[in-house]
């Protein structure tokens, strides 16, 4: 299992997220249509990878790399989509050990950086925060 399958397992099952109906995208945030508030796309979280570094030796792969993922709260009140921030927060920051059943072993999770943002147009509001996962990749032969 990929490290982006293991974070769609995990935060998908994660009880504080789940209780609040937040979905879970991988890239890309479906079509809200006209209006976003009728849409039952949000609250969402949309994660994508932004950077990865893969931890040398001398010997070569340590087999251990760490991903920066940016996560994107969408909500449709100000509240809200600080609510589920901070229910990412929780599930995240800090975590350690395998992510998802038979997923990947996470040596850590640490969040490096958090914004607020509101989009006049489609009248959402988002709140972006930026986690370094360390995880355990596979080692070449």
């Amino acid at each position: 299992m990929e490290i982006e399958e293991a974070l769609h397992t995990y935060l998908s099952e994660f009880k504080g997220l789940s209780d609040m109906g937040a979905k879970v995208y991988p890239d890309t945030l479906p079509e809200l249509g006209r209006d976003a508030f009728a849409s039952g796309v949000l609250p969402a979280i949309v994660y994508q990878r932004i950077s990865t570094a893969d931890v040398q030796s001398h010997q070569g792969s340590s087999g251990l790399s760490a991903a920066r993922f940016q996560f994107s709260v969408f909500g449709t009140t100000k509240g809200a989509a600080v609510a589920v921030r901070e229910q990412l927060r929780l599930a995240l920051e800090g975590f350690h050990g395998t992510m998802a059943e038979g997923g990947v072993e996470i040596g850590a999770s640490l969040r490096a950086g958090a914004r607020s943002m509101y989009d006049p147009l489609l009248r959402i509001y988002r709140e972006d925060s930026d986690f370094m996962i360390w995880h355990a990749v596979t080692q070449p032969t």
